[in-house]
Formats: structure tokens, C-alpha cells, sequence
């Protein structure tokens, strides 16, 4: 039950973050690494890890959604 209400959520989630990301060349995947880095992110800050500074995060974030806009799905 409990796996079946946290697919439910993820799709939803999914889904927002796909439709944020339309002009990406693969929406779908950039929806993915959006998942998967907040994912990591939320478990760093569990542990206690200092996050970089925003500045840093950012341009590091937009380098990789560019990446995958230009790889031509590669």
C-alpha cells in the first residue's frame, strides 16, 4: 500500500518536473536527473554535508540540463 501510494506521488512528480522541463530535447530525462538530484540532495542534507554555495549549485545544474539538450539524446 505504501509502495503503491509513493509510485502514485512520483508519477505526479514526475510529471510537473517533465512539463517544467518541455523545452529540453528530452524532457523525460531531465525530469529523471531533476529526481535523482533532489533525491541526493534531501540524503546529503540527512547526513549532514554542507551543500555549495547556490551559486555554484546552479551553474552546475544548468551545465548539465544543457548537456542534455545538446547531446541529441546520446
Amino acid at each position: 500500500e505504501v509502495a503503491a501510494g509513493l509510485r502514485d506521488l512520483y508519477a505526479e512528480r514526475h510529471a510537473r518536473i517533465r512539463d517544467a522541463a518541455a523545452d529540453a530535447d528530452d524532457p523525460d530525462t531531465a525530469a529523471w536527473l531533476i529526481e535523482v538530484l533532489s533525491a541526493g540532495i534531501g540524503m546529503k542534507e540527512s547526513a549532514g554535508a554542507a551543500m555549495p554555495a547556490a551559486a555554484r549549485l546552479s551553474a552546475a545544474i544548468v551545465a548539465a540540463l544543457n548537456g542534455l539538450s545538446s547531446s541529441g539524446g546520446n
